[in-house]
């Protein structure tokens, strides 16, 4: 938890308001908990054409969360790039995919386009797991770098 000064008063003598802040570590985490359960990166990568409108439904209600993190959990320097870069990456997508994923032409690039975004997000939460010691469900380390994973100590496998 960190503490953010808000106020400065000198009525009686002197006086300090201050805000509760949640850590990092705290903030990185409910992230995860939220990114476990979106299917667009938990699921099978390869996805019909059928399968588009969820996909970006998906995609959208990750760029939303990323949003509200940064307008209201106030992350440190480290994290808002690392927020802002997962939302970029969204955002990039859903402009590539078009209204319902229109855009794309068939499951090859449907499979291409979702692979890039995967590989991207996955960059960002490994680098935030690793920095932050946030375990998470095993069901996310497909989408992170092979090397990184190796690097993780706790990750929580489901199937236990």
């Amino acid at each position: 938890m960190r503490f953010e000064p808000t106020s400065i008063s000198i009525p009686g003598v002197i006086g300090f308001g201050w805000k509760r802040q949640p850590s990092d570590k705290k903030i990185a985490k409910k992230l995860f908990i939220f990114l476990e359960r979106r299917r667009v990166l938990t699921g099978h990568p390869r996805r019909s054409v059928d399968d588009l409108p969820g996909i970006t439904r998906s995609v959208i209600k990750i760029a939303d969360r990323l949003t509200e993190t940064l307008e209201n959990d106030d992350p440190g320097d480290d994290l808002e790039r690392s927020v802002r870069r997962m939302r970029s990456d969204s955002l990039t997508f859903l402009d590539q995919a078009g209204i319902d994923g229109k855009n794309f032409r068939d499951e090859i690039d449907v499979a291409h386009r979702l692979g890039e975004y995967h590989a991207r997000l996955g960059e960002q939460l490994a680098a935030l797991a690793i920095h932050h010691d946030v375990e998470f469900e095993d069901a996310l380390a497909h989408i992170m770098p092979s090397e990184s994973v190796e690097w993780m100590p706790k990750m929580i496998s489901l199937e236990d």
